[in-house]
């Protein structure tokens, strides 16, 4: 009976037996790939890093913007960041807030972040840029669903102080 069985279904016990064991090791080659990318892209940062601890800023900018562009991990929004934040580091305002607006239009990253972006952004304007602007960068991030809304509240009323507008900075 069970020689029957086994020509009848054995066919089917094999199959199944090389699905499984091919699910498996394709699933565990995934992970391996998976760990290994972002290993990869872990030394890379860190690379990147050091760059900039030395002092190197063009090398570290240059190295965080090719992780941001390559990156298929969370290091490609942190080395966006950090070039942004790098060429503050260098007086070069202009650029990181570029840097900023980029990041803050990218619909390919998480909303919390694009609204960390635009924060940081008007951080570095609100010395001496427009008001116009500012407010209108400001206003965004004002809404009660953002995550941003109460340090967006901080600055606008920097910027009402800034203005000599005292109570509205109060208020």
């Amino acid at each position: 009976k069970a020689m029957v069985l086994w020509r009848k279904y054995g066919i089917f016990v094999i199959i199944i037996c090389i699905a499984i064991v091919a699910g498996t090791a394709g699933r565990v080659g995934w992970r391996e790939y998976k760990a290994a990318q972002r290993a990869e892209e872990s030394s890379r940062y860190v690379i990147a890093a050091r760059l900039l601890e030395k002092g190197e800023t063009a090398a570290a900018i240059a190295s965080f913007q090719s992780l941001g562009a390559e990156a298929n991990t969370g290091y490609a929004v942190i080395a966006k960041f950090q070039a942004a934040a790098a060429r503050v580091d260098t007086g070069d305002k202009a650029g990181a807030v570029t840097e900023y607006d980029r990041l803050a239009a990218d619909d390919g990253i998480d909303p919390i972040f694009r609204g960390l972006a635009k924060l940081q952004a008007v951080m570095l304007l609100i010395d001496n840029g427009a008001a116009a602007d500012l407010n209108r960068r400001i206003a965004e991030l004002l809404s009660p669903e953002s995550h941003w809304r109460y340090s967006s509240l901080e600055m606008q009323a920097v910027l009402k102080l800034r203005d000599g507008d005292v109570a509205g900075a109060r208020a």
